[in-house]
């Protein structure tokens, strides 16, 4: 193997490394939601992060989780997939969530789908939200 070939690898690891985490943070985010746990969901955002659900930006880390504590608390399950994420530089990263939202109301299960556009950064190693906006099919 040649030096260059040694360095094409570190790269395509690298990537697949950031690749990974972005779509984990994505997995995680949907748990912290459905079981409440708004703990670990604050860890999930740069300090300087916005969340943009609806005509609603909560800017900062303590205001968005502020926010999403806010909301009121009902059974819910939040489906991720086709997770997309596109390495802008090693510290930097955009990508694309599909979710389904599942939740009770009254004991009949209503349901939305959409997806979330993020922007990821890499902070001490860790990948983070640095923007996630949501977008439902019904444009709400």
């Amino acid at each position: 193997m040649t030096s260059a070939d040694a360095n094409s690898l570190t790269t395509f690891q690298a990537t697949q490394q950031a690749t990974h985490a972005c779509e984990q943070l994505c997995y995680t985010y949907a748990r912290c939601l459905d079981f409440f746990d708004h703990d670990a969901l604050s860890e999930l955002f740069t300090s300087d992060a916005e969340l943009v659900l609806g005509e609603k930006t909560s800017k900062g880390r303590q205001a968005i989780v502020a926010d999403i504590a806010a909301l009121p608390r009902k059974p819910t399950r939040h489906v991720i997939s086709n997770v997309f994420t596109d390495l802008i530089d090693p510290t930097t990263a955009r990508g694309i969530a599909y979710v389904q939202r599942l939740s009770s109301n009254a004991g009949e299960i209503i349901q939305s789908a959409g997806h979330f556009e993020d922007q990821y950064q890499c902070v001490d190693g860790t990948w983070l939200f640095a923007r996630r906006r949501l977008h439902w099919l019904n444009g709400s």
